[in-house]
Protein backbone atom coordinates (compact mmCIF):
# COMPACT_ATOMS: atom_id res chain seq x y z
CA UNK A 1 0.00 0.00 0.00
CA UNK A 2 1.15 3.29 -0.97
CA UNK A 3 0.87 5.64 1.99
CA UNK A 4 2.29 8.50 0.47
CA UNK A 5 2.31 9.82 -3.42
CA UNK A 6 4.30 12.96 -4.89
CA UNK A 7 2.72 13.74 -8.30
CA UNK A 8 4.67 16.25 -10.29
CA UNK A 9 5.12 18.04 -13.32
CA UNK A 10 6.80 20.19 -15.52
CA UNK A 11 7.07 21.76 -18.89
CA UNK A 12 9.81 22.04 -21.02
CA UNK A 13 12.28 25.11 -20.54
CA UNK A 14 15.35 25.52 -22.55
CA UNK A 15 16.40 28.48 -24.95
CA UNK A 16 12.69 28.56 -26.15
CA UNK A 17 11.64 29.18 -22.49
CA UNK A 18 9.46 27.78 -20.67
CA UNK A 19 6.32 25.93 -22.30
CA UNK A 20 3.90 26.93 -19.92
CA UNK A 21 4.18 29.08 -16.47
CA UNK A 22 3.37 26.23 -13.83
CA UNK A 23 4.10 28.00 -10.92
CA UNK A 24 1.38 30.99 -11.61
CA UNK A 25 -1.14 27.75 -11.18
CA UNK A 26 0.23 27.29 -7.06
CA UNK A 27 -0.58 31.53 -6.73
CA UNK A 28 -4.51 30.68 -7.89
CA UNK A 29 -7.29 30.63 -5.36
CA UNK A 30 -8.18 26.66 -5.15
CA UNK A 31 -11.50 26.90 -7.45
CA UNK A 32 -9.33 29.12 -10.62
CA UNK A 33 -6.32 26.76 -9.72
CA UNK A 34 -8.85 23.95 -10.56
CA UNK A 35 -10.45 25.68 -13.25
CA UNK A 36 -7.15 26.40 -14.94
CA UNK A 37 -5.86 22.76 -14.23
CA UNK A 38 -9.08 21.65 -16.05
CA UNK A 39 -8.60 23.49 -19.15
CA UNK A 40 -5.04 22.68 -19.04
CA UNK A 41 -5.17 18.76 -18.80
CA UNK A 42 -8.08 18.50 -20.59
CA UNK A 43 -8.79 20.86 -23.95
CA UNK A 44 -12.57 19.46 -23.51
CA UNK A 45 -13.28 21.04 -20.75
CA UNK A 46 -11.05 24.49 -21.78
CA UNK A 47 -12.70 28.00 -21.07
CA UNK A 48 -15.75 27.65 -23.74
CA UNK A 49 -17.40 24.34 -21.72
CA UNK A 50 -16.77 26.16 -18.69
CA UNK A 51 -18.83 30.08 -19.62
CA UNK A 52 -21.64 27.42 -20.82
CA UNK A 53 -21.23 25.36 -17.49
CA UNK A 54 -21.21 27.67 -15.04
CA UNK A 55 -20.50 26.12 -11.40
CA UNK A 56 -20.41 22.19 -12.81
CA UNK A 57 -17.68 19.79 -12.73
CA UNK A 58 -17.17 17.39 -15.65
CA UNK A 59 -19.45 14.07 -15.35
CA UNK A 60 -17.46 10.64 -15.38
CA UNK A 61 -20.02 7.84 -15.68
CA UNK A 62 -19.32 4.24 -15.87
CA UNK A 63 -16.32 2.88 -16.24
CA UNK A 64 -14.75 6.28 -16.38
CA UNK A 65 -16.29 7.12 -13.01
CA UNK A 66 -13.82 5.07 -11.15
CA UNK A 67 -10.13 6.08 -11.29
CA UNK A 68 -9.05 2.51 -11.28
CA UNK A 69 -6.82 1.18 -9.42
CA UNK A 70 -8.04 3.18 -7.00
CA UNK A 71 -11.57 2.70 -5.56
CA UNK A 72 -12.24 6.32 -5.95
CA UNK A 73 -14.54 8.28 -8.24
CA UNK A 74 -13.72 11.47 -9.67
CA UNK A 75 -16.28 13.68 -7.05
CA UNK A 76 -14.55 11.46 -4.55
CA UNK A 77 -11.21 13.94 -5.23
CA UNK A 78 -12.92 17.07 -5.21
CA UNK A 79 -11.90 17.16 -1.11
CA UNK A 80 -8.55 17.12 -0.86
CA UNK A 81 -8.89 17.11 3.33
CA UNK A 82 -11.04 14.09 3.12
CA UNK A 83 -8.50 12.29 1.61
CA UNK A 84 -5.81 13.61 3.98
CA UNK A 85 -3.93 15.51 2.16
CA UNK A 86 -3.39 19.83 1.89
CA UNK A 87 -1.29 22.71 0.43
CA UNK A 88 1.04 23.51 2.62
Amino acid sequence: MVDRLVLACTSSGGAGGASYPLHELDELPETERFAAGLALSDVRRGAEWQAANPGQNPSLAGAAAVMDPWPETEPDTRDIAALGYAYD
